[in-house]
């Protein structure tokens, strides 16, 4: 229908995919929105998930936060519709709908006028459970998604569950399985969720006693209700994870969140259980989410909560987020949270420093300040803060050296923003090795300079990277601002020995330099961007 030239000169066509829970609308969906054909097709294309019964306003806020990738939650009803018309007019553009529930032809009517303005051959796709939304919405016929065939079910279970000869080898496994498969009702989720209850079980009487025994009593109902399945895969988790995933039920349906931030707010809890083995939280965290996705429960998330800081009630906090707010200073009474994990100040545009006993908070593990840009400096003493394994941001002023990371363990992303050139710059690369650093993937080097103690000459740059020795697991490099005229020889001749990872390089803001490293030997390399540079040819 995407291509169908019947549609081909209508502004914006609405279709719509059908059908209970767990059927594959989706995943259908997203096989659709990932086709390389549909990227130079359309100008655009977004995604936003809208389950909201009633309230047409927070349906369109939804959508002006997929098609901007803004926060519009304090914008007006007319400003919300005045940035979706911007983001869309005369564009061609293809946005998906997901999970639609509200029925109300005069509310869509308002919804589709809005989105009238794109050019010709747009399309919106709506996945929903309701046929009734389905013949609101739909401008083309409803793509209506019907259960498995009994031998699509069986060839699904075998992919995700038997082993390379296993059916051969061992035909009572074939019967078994097929058994089982039956108790799925046709439909792909259940039959995902049971292959994975199943994958570690190698043997026959393990199957016999999850066929006789766990999945006597559960099977998808005839009102398609596959809840009984999802309820089997919950109660097969191990402790700790159904703590995790419990914890879960405190977000709104469909909220998204991201990975590390749902991590530390485990951590805040005690939910994370120290590893006998020598890795940190942060990484047996990371195996929970990755457990609780491989076993369907999710696929991804991103918090988007506020909180204000009261030290009389929140002592004993953990976990505080404050992202996207207009502070311009943290009071001093932060520095009181003494059990503090994790402090998230993204894109807190305000902020212009952090208290002077910040390096009070021993226990800190987790500091974001990205796109704080008015900051200039971190507190004096940074390099006391031991327990931080993840920081995006670490600026180097009046208070700190870049050395001051020399002492932290970090993990993740981070960016080196040099807002200030300082007199011992060069000593201070030296001493910070920062080859040391080996969960470090991600770096950023910003040598947009604003202050100076000294002033740096071309052969100073060239000196703090030959002094900077990079991490050695890095998958993504990105440079701006240097002022030398070349990069170190080391650099330019022996990277693939250097950084043999690196999937993504961008050198930026280089206007003097007339020599880069040589990236054509780099295996990994997937996207090299090199941006006012004065390479010789």
């Amino acid at each position: 229908m995407i291509f169908d030239p019947v549609f081909a000169e209508e502004r914006v066509s609405f279709i719509p995919i059908v059908g209970f829970g767990g059927i594959g609308k989706t995943s259908l969906a997203q096989l659709v929105f990932n086709d390389e054909k549909l990227k130079t097709h359309f100008e655009l294309m977004k995604w936003a998930c809208v389950p909201e019964v009633d309230n047409q306003f927070e349906v369109m806020r939804k959508i002006c936060n997929s098609l901007t990738g803004l926060n519009c939650d304090g914008l007006s009803l007319e400003q919300v519709q005045s940035k979706i018309r911007e983001s869309i007019s005369n564009k061609r553009y293809l946005l998906v709908l997901d999970d639609i529930w509200d029925e109300s032809r005069d509310r869509w009517l308002q919804v589709k006028s809005l989105l009238d303005c794109g050019c010709k051959g747009s399309k919106i796709i709506v996945t929903t459970r309701s046929n009734v939304v389905a013949n609101v919405v739909g401008t083309c016929p409803a793509y209506d998604l019907g259960l498995l065939t009994d031998e699509e079910s069986w060839e699904l279970f075998k992919r995700l569950e038997l082993k390379e000869g296993q059916e051969e080898s061992n035909p009572n496994f074939t019967r078994i399985g097929k058994d089982i498969v039956g108790r799925c009702g046709r439909v792909p989720l259940a039959i995902r969720v049971i292959g994975s209850l199943l994958y570690s079980k190698d043997t026959e009487q393990e199957w016999l006693l999850f066929r006789d025994g766990h999945l006597a009593k559960t099977k998808v109902t005839e009102d398609d209700n596959i809840m009984p399945i999802l309820k089997l895969s919950y109660d097969f988790l191990p402790s700790p994870l159904k703590q995790c995933f419990a914890y879960c039920s405190l977000f709104q349906k469909d909220y998204e969140f991201e990975k590390n931030e749902l991590v530390h707010l485990w951590m805040a809890q005690g939910y994370i259980e120290a590893s006998k083995e020598s890795i940190g939280l942060e990484e047996v965290g990371d195996l929970y989410f990755l457990e609780l996705l491989r076993r369907n429960f999710f696929q991804d998330a991103r918090v988007d909560d506020k909180t204000d800081i009261d030290t009389a009630r929140l002592r004993h906090l953990r976990y505080l987020n404050l992202r996207y707010s207009s502070i311009k200073c943290l009071s001093d009474a932060i520095t009181k949270l003494e059990n503090l994990q994790t402090l998230n100040l993204y894109k807190c545009s305000n902020l212009e420093q952090l208290p002077n006993g910040f390096t009070k908070l021993a226990n800190l593990r987790h500091l974001g300040i990205s796109k704080c840009f008015i900051l200039r400096e971190m507190p004096s003493g940074f390099e006391k803060m031991r327990s931080l394994r993840e920081l995006n941001t670490f600026i180097v002023g009046k208070n700190n050296g870049v050395d001051a990371l020399a002492t932290l363990e970090l993990r993740g992303n981070l960016e080196i923003r040099f807002h200030t050139w300082r007199r011992n710059t060069v000593l201070e690369a030296r001493r910070v090795k920062l080859d040391r650093q080996e969960q470090l993937t991600g770096l950023t080097l910003d040598l947009e300079i604003c202050e100076y103690e000294v002033t740096p000459t071309s052969n100073d740059m060239e000196l703090l990277f030959e002094c900077l020795m990079f991490p050695p697991n890095l998958r993504s490099l990105e440079v701006k601002g240097f002022g030398g005229e070349r990069f170190p020889i080391r650099m330019a001749e022996g990277l693939l020995c250097l950084l043999p990872r690196l999937v993504y390089v961008t050198i930026q803001c280089c206007e003097y330099c007339r020599q880069i490293p040589r990236f054509s030997n780099l295996p990994h390399l997937k996207s090299l961007s090199l941006d006012v540079i004065a390479v010789e040819v």
